[in-house]
């Protein structure tokens, strides 16, 4: 069986010019179908999480404060678990405030730490809440228990050793696949969305086209779209 979202992509990539072996377009097929007929309820979206820290909202991660971590936090302070740990914090909390993380403020490691110092001071809950709130706005367990799970590592697969696709990579192609989509959003909305957010946009607009993506999930949709990154880059295709 064929997959309707794959079969567009792999039209898409033979017109550019693409000469896709066999087993990219099997591949790519069965990720498809993977999204299509994936177990999840993809038409019940569950709100983004909101941990609280006393009246302190601690949102769930946004694609711009993920993208300031990633290219900013990470760089300065990935190597102190404390600061890192004080800088996501900082980041959940203002994740949805649109632009936030473009102002010069947070462009540079000294004025964050004075925005992060300013801010804290400013607070009249515990640091225990606030972590609280931070692992339940991360892992969305239940906000009466003690217990959080450590982030999940990346399933190994038998072709992980091939797929340089970051998250990053994988966060662009959401945002250009909903940007070509003429959803009305513009790049501040979209990045104020969490992940699970956009592709269920991204669903809702599979379905008006007529893919019956009704059950897809987020998992299923990124495997999907780290393939087709990697196969674009192996063919030297730039979106």
């Amino acid at each position: 069986m064929l997959s309707k979202m794959a079969i567009e992509d792999i039209e898409d990539l033979e017109g550019a010019g693409c000469n896709l072996s066999p087993s990219e377009i099997i591949r790519l097929n069965a990720l498809g179908l993977k999204v299509e007929r994936a177990s999840n309820a993809g038409d019940i979206l569950a709100a983004p999480r909101i941990g609280w820290a006393g009246d302190v909202p601690i949102y769930e991660p946004t694609i711009q404060s993920e993208q300031w971590i990633d290219i900013y936090a990470q760089r300065w302070w990935g190597d102190n678990g404390d600061a890192i740990t004080s800088a996501l914090l900082f980041a959940c909390a203002h994740a949805r405030f649109k632009g936030f993380f473009a102002r010069p403020e947070m462009l540079t490691p000294e004025s964050v730490c004075e925005e992060m110092r300013k801010w804290h001071q400013s607070l009249t809950c515990t640091e225990a809440q606030l972590q609280h709130a931070l692992a339940f706005a991360l892992f969305g367990n239940d906000a009466n228990s003690r217990e959080y799970p450590e982030p999940r590592e990346t399933e190994e697969t038998e072709d992980a050793e091939e797929d340089e696709t970051s998250t990053e990579d994988i966060r662009e192609y959401a945002i250009n696949e909903a940007i070509a989509a003429g959803l009305g959003l513009s790049i501040e909305d979209i990045k104020g969305l969490t992940q699970s957010r956009l592709y269920s946009i991204l669903r809702a607009y599979h379905r008006n086209q007529g893919i019956d993506s009704k059950a897809s999930n987020l998992s299923a949709h990124a495997d999907y779209f780290r393939t087709l990154i990697a196969i674009k880059k192996a063919h030297g295709i730039k979106d």
